[in-house]
């Protein structure tokens, strides 16, 4: 993973923040500045937030887990990593976002609460690949081809967003 996030504390020092910054750069990170400390940091907020996202749309019926999964990957999954997402609203255009937004909020998941069914996959003991079960079952044959499939699709990634000059 080629994300770390530098975060700055309440005593951390500017120049505590640039050093950090500069060194992870240096060595081939891609570093981010994160200004305030705010529980999960950027990242994991942003991810649970879709996932909080795609668990309504299942728990609703509207769409399986599978097809959901589909849509990440072959949509913004697949156009985040060229470009982000300001860089799509742009290119979108900021007025159509501003509309699609305004369509949007008042529909997507606001919950505090993790759905019901998430609750029970654990209470079973379903827990994902260390388990063997979770939303899919995993078949050790299975675990072991999409491990690889993944860590070679992100080596190739890495490879050409970071390593390639144009």
């Amino acid at each position: 993973m080629p994300l770390v996030e530098v975060v700055k504390g309440p005593k951390t020092s500017p120049e505590t923040m640039e050093r950090t910054y500069a060194l992870l750069d240096k060595v081939g990170k891609k570093p981010v500045r994160i200004m305030k400390e705010i529980v999960g940091f950027v990242s994991n907020r942003m991810q649970i937030a879709l996932l909080r996202e795609a668990l309504s749309i299942f728990e609703n019926g509207v769409a399986s887990i599978e097809d959901i999964d589909t849509v990440a990957k072959s949509s913004f999954g697949f156009r985040s990593p060229t470009i982000g997402i300001f860089e799509t609203s742009d290119l979108t255009g900021l007025d159509i976002d501003l509309t699609c937004a305004q369509e949007l909020f008042p529909q997507i998941e606001s919950s505090t609460e993790v759905p019901q069914f998430c609750k029970k996959l654990v209470a079973e003991g379903k827990l994902g690949i260390k388990t063997g079960e979770g939303f899919y079952k995993w078949p050790k044959e299975k675990i072991e081809a999409t491990i690889k499939r993944r860590d070679k699709q992100f080596l190739q990634r890495l490879k050409q967003l970071y390593f390639d000059k144009e």
